[in-house]
C-alpha cells in the first residue's frame, strides 16, 4: 500500500537513527501525497500526525507541527486535485473540538478529514466548517465508508456508513 505522511521534519543535522529511518521511507516511496484518479475525479491524500499522537512514535523520530504540514502540503498540492482528504492521526475529543477540528479551522482547502487517534467512532459524518470528517472507531471495530459527490468544484456527502468488523 502507499504510504503518505507529511509531518515528518528531517531538516537539519540528521542522527544515524532518523537517517536510517528517512532511508526506509524514502526506500518504501513514502511520500507527503498522492493523487489518484478516481472515475475521473482527481483525489489528493495526505496524512498528518497530531500533537496528542507523538508520544506513541518511536524516539528520534521528529515531527513539523501537524497544521503547518498541512497548509504546506495543500499548497503544495495547488490546483492538480478535486478533491483534499487528510488522513489524519490527531483525533476529536467531541463532535466539535480537538485537533482535527482546530485543523479544519486552520485549512479549509481540505474537503474531507478521515479521522485517528481519539478512537471515536461516528456513526454519522460530521459536516463543519465545508469539510466532511469521519471516524470509525478503533482496533479494527469498524470500517468507514463514504460515499462522495464532486461537481462543479463542490464535495457533497452522499453516504456514509460504518461497517461493523468482527
Amino acid at each position: 500500500p502507499e504510504l503518505v505522511e507529511s509531518s515528518f521534519d528531517f531538516s537539519g543535522e540528521l542522527t544515524d537513527e532518523q537517517k536510517y529511518f528517512k532511508k526506509a521511507l524514502d526506500d518504501y516511496g513514502c511520500r507527503n501525497y498522492i493523487i489518484k484518479e478516481v472515475n475521473g475525479i482527481k483525489v489528493a491524500l495526505f496524512g498528518v500526525e497530531g500533537i496528542e499522537s507523538l508520544g506513541w512514535v518511536p524516539k528520534g523520530v521528529e515531527f513539523k507541527d501537524y497544521i503547518d504540514a498541512a497548509k504546506e502540503t495543500v499548497k503544495e498540492i495547488g490546483d492538480q486535485a478535486d478533491i483534499i482528504i487528510c488522513l489524519s492521526h490527531a483525533g476529536t475529543t467531541d463532535s466539535e473540538s480537538g485537533e482535527d477540528f482546530d485543523l479544519i479551522k486552520a485549512v479549509p482547502e481540505i474537503d474531507v478529514v478521515i479521522s485517528a487517534h481519539s478512537h471515536t467512532m461516528y456513526p454519522k459524518a460530521i459536516e463543519y466548517e465545508g469539510c466532511i470528517l469521519g471516524s470509525a472507531g478503533s482496533n479494527y471495530e469498524g470500517l468507514g465508508e463514504m460515499d462522495l459527490d464532486v461537481s462543479d468544484g463542490k464535495v457533497r456527502l452522499v453516504n456514509y456508513r460504518i461497517i461493523p468488523v468482527n
